[in-house]
Formats: structure tokens, sequence, C-alpha cells
């Protein structure tokens, strides 16, 4: 079994991923069961229903796959959720407010941050109600706009920067 690096919601609970499937698991007692399932509807991708008993090798897998969801990367802080995916080669994030139930689904490339300008970063942890990504200043270097167009904070950020440098972290939070 291949799986993706465990999470901890904030009320202690582990959370966890099984490649290739669109169901987050929980870690109760030593026993996992389902905690979240992810439709795609029918963009989703099953090992029985596409393959069946059928041997594939790894590049006819990759190929088949390029033709559904797939869930990449699962974060869950106090007040939403938020699943990154590709969906037939093109990457998005679908987030959901779990007090209200509202869902939003942001193609990748037209989710640019209000700080760095750029569309290259990524989500990589949650801490209470907030989202912890990272840009690579590379991103801003390639896309750097006239300094006068960033924000203050951002600002104070350039004058030292540097191409190499270690990822920007920005804190993100979902207002719908």
């Amino acid at each position: 079994m291949n799986t993706l690096s465990p999470i901890k919601a904030r009320d202690g609970t582990l959370l966890y991923r099984r490649f290739l499937n669109d169901t987050i698991y929980k870690i109760e007692s030593q026993i996992p069961s389902p905690y979240l399932v992810l439709d795609h509807g029918e963009n989703s991708f099953s090992l029985q229903k596409n393959l069946s008993n059928k041997e594939i090798d790894d590049s006819e897998l990759e190929g088949k796959l390029s033709n559904y969801a797939i869930n990449q990367l699962y974060l869950e802080n106090s007040t939403h959720q938020l699943v990154f995916f590709f969906n037939k080669a093109t990457p998005y994030f679908g987030i959901k407010n779990k007090k209200s139930d509202k869902s939003v689904l942001i193609e990748f490339m037209n989710f640019e941050n209000d700080i760095t300008f750029t569309q290259n970063f990524a989500f990589t942890h949650v801490s209470d109600d907030s989202f912890i990504a990272t840009v690579d200043p590379a991103f801003i270097f390639m896309n750097k706009l006239d300094t006068s167009a960033y924000p203050a904070r951002m600002k104070e950020i350039l004058k030292t920067l540097e191409e190499g440098d270690n990822p920007i972290l920005l804190i993100s939070k979902f207002k719908f």
C-alpha cells in the first residue's frame, strides 16, 4: 500500500489518504475508517472499474490516470477543507467551508496570491484557521513587477530577497 504523509487534524485525529484512492481515512484505536470521500463523479478513477483484474505496467497506468481526477493533497483546518487535484492533467483546488458547506473549485493557474502576485505556490500545512503556503523566490524574479506594484509587506521582503533564497511562507485564510 502506497500512502502519502499523514496529517493531524486540529482535534488530534490522524488522517491519511491511500494513493489512488479518493477516501481520506482517520485512525481511531489503531483502526482506519473512512473520514471523507472526495467524489469526482464520472472523472473518478477506480482500479476495479478501470482495470478489473488486468495486469498493467506503471507507464500504462500513468497514461490511464491522465484521463481522471487524481488527488494530490488534502489539508483541513478549523474552518475549511482543501484538496489539490489534477483533472485531465489540469491542476485544481477544491475548497469547502465546513460550517456553511459552500464549496469553490479554482483552476490552479487562475489562483494568484495577493502578496507575491505569483501563481506558482504550494499549500503545505495548516495552523488553526489558516493554511500555510510557500512561494519559491525564483518565480518572483521570473515574473517580477515594478516594486511599487507590490503591497508594503512584500516590498520589505524584496529589499533583501535573492533568487536562491528559501521559500517565502504565506498565511492564507479563505473568507467564504
